[in-house]
């Protein structure tokens, strides 16, 4: 009996810290390991968010962020131990699909990243649900004005308002 892989992409945005959290919480359920895969490339600007505000990519600040995302979201010492991480060289997607060909799951984070380019299956999001083989887990992020809000408040101020989806109500002010 092997046991259970979970791979999450990070690129150092807070919606893959949740993608990172959820893939450890499954892990934990499954008794399994999650492996952290950040993605680069050459001269080419590919992580989607830059905290650290430079501009060209490298395999060091992937090990960077894959580590700073650990840092923030594993809560302890046994957390820890099931990560293992990874640093990969390309197209985000096509790595995250390539890394988790021999995993049970594949964990992403998404982000509002705009109609067209959802519908044109432009995004990482899209790539993974497209191509690869294995179950893929989509972690919507929640911005912080939602965990700190009262969900059964804001449900009963729109209650006159059919269908509101409270989620894409915090993302506009967000962008």
């Amino acid at each position: 009996m092997t046991t259970p892989t979970i791979v999450v992409g990070v690129d150092g945005h807070p919606a893959s810290h949740s993608a990172l959290r959820a893939a450890i919480d499954e892990a934990a359920l499954r008794g399994g390991r999650v492996m952290v895969v950040a993605v680069w490339s050459v001269g080419t600007r590919r992580f989607a968010y830059r905290p650290d505000g430079h501009q060209s990519d490298s395999f060091a600040t992937a090990r960077m962020i894959a580590h700073d995302a650990i840092a923030a979201v594993a809560a302890d010492d046994h957390e820890r131990s099931m990560i293992v991480t990874s640093a990969s060289e390309g197209e985000p997607g096509h790595a995250l699909v390539h890394a988790s060909r021999d995993a049970d799951l594949l964990v992403i984070g998404s982000t509002t990243r705009g109609a067209v380019a959802r519908h044109a299956g432009k995004t990482t999001v899209d790539h993974c649900l497209r191509h690869s083989d294995i179950p893929v887990l989509v972690v919507p992020y929640a911005p912080t004005a939602l965990e700190e809000s009262d969900i059964d408040q804001e449900l009963l101020s729109t209650s006159g308002e059919r269908g509101v989806d409270i989620s894409a109500r915090y993302e506009r002010g967000t962008r």
